[in-house]
């Protein structure tokens, strides 16, 4: 630590931010517990100071669901971190003002000249809107330096945008919360079960068009729901669900009814001619008892001596035999 800097600030905090197993920054620790002495994290420091709070006397923590400062609320989840509502991406979201410009207007302030003097005041003019009454964070943004990561609507995010993403969530009480683990494992079981009694209730192409409706709802009222409520679903585990859930019951439909066809051809390939056979197999239901109407023609015929010529044979030669005929 630089004594000149500790020596002049009002408080500090830890910068420490947590990462996903993509890589990717979603949420930092507002409190972190070292050798016995908790620190806060630096935005957090400064909301404190700002609304009054003393720390150690004002701040009490729920673990797994909120921090309370003073009359104030702030989601955490159960590793104490608060997820960070991404205002927008670097150039779409607050207000940025080029170091540049701030060593520009020091040269103007240590000018003599009344030229310079002129260019202060109307760069005073342009610059004051900016910061009058505004909290204003200083950190690198430079290309090549280190302080970037991925956050989830950009791959190259400045991280001093943390703080402001954090000050501005707690300061307009746009927080994001997420669900328990055991309602992401309903939502899961639902989808699929949903999905499920569709497919096996509906023909193939009638179930997988109102399948991918039940996923389409489910994935506009997630969005929904975290738009307007800031209430995180899972939407990957459902989909996943439903979709296997699909798959394994046309899958077993299938299997059900070849072997259904397979049965019905061995049964009755025997007895009735090819083209009906195909007839049934297409459609089933061509089997029911009460039968149809049709005007037909039938022909009557006896094989003479057929009585004592089975008594005479064996039966695999009567069936040859009879085969032979009814073919004919």
């Amino acid at each position: 630590a630089i004594p000149e800097f500790l020596d002049a600030m009002k408080a500090s905090g830890h910068l420490n931010a947590v990462t996903d197993n993509d890589g990717t920054l979603r949420k930092v620790p507002l409190l972190v517990r070292f050798k016995d002495r908790v620190y806060p994290h630096l935005a957090f420091r400064y909301i404190c100071d700002m609304w009054g709070i003393d720390i150690g006397k004002d701040v009490r923590i729920e673990p797994g669901k909120k921090i309370i400062v003073g009359s104030r609320q702030i989601p955490i989840d159960e590793n104490g971190c608060m997820l960070l509502n991404w205002a927008g991406t670097w150039q779409d979201s607050f207000g940025h003002i080029s170091a540049s410009k701030v060593h520009f207007l020091w040269e103007l302030e240590h000018s003599a000249s009344h030229e310079d003097a002129q260019k202060k005041e109307a760069f005073m003019s342009m610059l004051e809107p900016q910061v009058k009454d505004k909290i204003c964070i200083i950190g690198l943004t430079a290309a090549g330096t280190q302080d970037f990561k991925p956050i989830p609507l950009e791959s190259n995010y400045p991280a001093v945008g943390t703080y402001g993403t954090i000050l501005n969530s707690v300061l307009e009480g746009t927080f994001l919360s997420r669900v328990s683990s055991g309602t992401n494992y309903a939502l899961i079981f639902l989808c699929a079960i949903a999905i499920a009694l569709v497919a096996s209730a509906l023909p193939v192409g009638i179930s997988f068009v109102c399948g991918v409706g039940v996923l389409v709802f489910y994935g506009i009222f997630s969005f929904i729901l975290f738009g307007r409520h800031g209430i995180w679903i899972d939407v990957i585990g459902p989909f996943a669900g439903g979709i296997l859930s699909y798959v394994s019951v046309i899958s077993y439909r299938f299997s059900v009814e070849a072997k259904e066809k397979r049965w019905v051809k061995k049964a009755f390939s025997h007895y009735i001619s090819k083209d009906i056979m195909e007839e049934i197999l297409k459609d089933p239901s061509k089997l029911s008892l009460g039968g149809q109407s049709r005007e037909l023609t039938f022909l009557f015929s006896d094989i003479r001596g057929f009585t004592s010529y089975s008594e005479k044979h064996r039966p695999e030669e009567v069936v040859s035999i009879l085969n032979e005929y009814l073919n004919e």
